[in-house]
């Protein structure tokens, strides 16, 4: 394993545009273990002042974000010139690889409706909490996600729904700003306010969860087979035919995806509140008792060699940790943690910053004892010519003493050994 700072890197398990994501460990003294996903700025974007921004917005809107639905943050800093987050690991899927999974393995060649009533019910309590956060004032953050696809929206193989990658959400208090007209986010995944480039509220992220809930009902996305400028410009238009593809879903859910689904965010649900409310309903007409432990039955069925696999893991973790080194318990001088206290995250230093602080703190007290030394010089000439004459005078008398009084010394010799 490849160690990075305090933590150890067991395998990639993903890659992004700007990151790349690391199943990892942080190993500390007596045998703790900490399994975490570390995800990595990718070396390219790391003197790029705006993506070291973006970076930092992630993590600083993340560790706000204290949520059973949310992927938690732990860590965010720097080893040597790389910027990292370190998050909580969710041993699980994606939802895309559920629907993916399910045309195969499940006898429906899609995944249940009870299960992904509950996975889409379980991101609407997330949204609602991001959507309602408010900063130590009372004054609300205005997060929005941006980005809310099923490949973001993490299931553990214990039924736990999280939501995940807060790279592209947008937030009050972000250090990096979004001009209007700049888009970020999924084409097919995008709000029509989204892609015209317009001010975003929670509703954008609404109608993207509709598009998740649509494609985990039907096994396929609802743009499926356009070009994506097609997409695009049907959205800006705001020109998106439902009704001949809601007509083969029951009417329970064809009500809530014309709501979630509206072109025009004032006729969506107004917050993920009330969309979760509706879902809720219908799962309990489905199945009363369904819940995160039913869930974790499907998966466990539908991926036991992947469970396998990851319990053999756990068991060879220990042996490639050396832990006898204890290196965890040291504090990497190239590590900088900017998390914790009042650290403000938008002063995180960029490389061309750094490289001035070292001529700052290093040559400037070099030159000065230079200068100084030359200052001194006349002084210390002297000194260098009379300091052997001053050691050999001591030498002499030493011996001197030592021959006058040989008799007295002991016979085991331990005074002349000290001498």
């Amino acid at each position: 394993m490849e160690r990075f700072g305090r933590y150890w890197l067991k395998k990639e398990v993903g890659t992004g545009g700007m990151a790349k994501v690391y199943k990892a460990y942080l190993a500390g003294e007596g045998g703790f273990i900490k399994e975490v996903a570390l995800k990595r700025l990718l070396p390219q974007f790391s003197a790029d002042r705006s993506f070291v921004a973006m970076f930092t917005d992630e993590a600083r809107l993340a560790v706000e974000l204290s949520h059973p639905n949310i992927v938690q943050v732990y860590d965010f800093g720097r080893v040597g010139m790389e910027y990292f987050i370190a998050m909580e690991y969710v041993s699980g899927i994606t939802f895309k690889d559920l629907i993916i999974t399910s045309r195969s393995k499940d006898p429906l060649g899609r995944p249940k409706e009870e299960a992904v009533v509950f996975i889409v019910s379980e991101i609407c309590k997330a949204l609602q909490y991001a959507h309602s956060k408010t900063d130590p004032h009372g004054r609300i953050l205005n997060i929005v996600h941006r980005d809310v696809t099923p490949h973001n929206i993490l299931i553990s193989y214990d039924g736990s729904v999280k939501l995940s990658d807060f790279g592209i959400a947008k937030a009050s208090t972000n250090i990096s700003h979004t001009e209007t007209g700049f888009l970020k986010g999924k084409i097919a995944y995008m709000s029509p306010e989204q892609a015209r480039g317009e001010a975003l509220d929670g509703r954008s992220d609404i109608f993207s969860l509709g598009l998740v809930l649509f494609e985990g009902l039907t096994d396929k996305p609802l743009f499926e087979g356009r070009d994506s400028m097609v997409i695009l410009r049907n959205l800006q238009r705001g020109e998106i035919q439902l009704d001949h593809v809601l007509k083969e879903l029951p009417e329970k859910y064809r009500s809530v995806l014309r709501k979630a689904l509206a072109p025009v965010a004032d006729e969506r649900y107004k917050d993920a509140l009330e969309m979760y409310n509706d879902l809720t309903n219908i799962l309990h007409e489905l199945d009363p008792l369904y819940s995160s432990f039913k869930l974790s039955e499907l998966l466990k069925a539908l991926y036991r060699e992947e469970i396998e696999e990851e319990e053999r893991e756990e068991g060879e973790r220990e042996g490639e940790i050396d832990l006898q080194t204890d290196i965890s318990a040291e504090r990497f001088n190239d590590e900088t943690s900017y998390l914790g206290g009042d650290r403000d995250l938008s002063r995180v230093p960029s490389i061309k910053t750094k490289a001035l602080r070292v001529l700052k703190w290093h040559a400037i007290p070099i030159i000065s004892a230079i200068a100084l030394i030359s200052l001194v010089n006349d002084i210390i000439r002297p000194v260098i010519f009379i300091l052997p004459a001053l050691v050999g005078i001591s030498l002499l008398g030493m011996m001197i003493t030592i021959v006058a009084n040989r008799k007295r010394l002991p016979r085991n010799g331990k005074l002349l050994a000290l001498l």
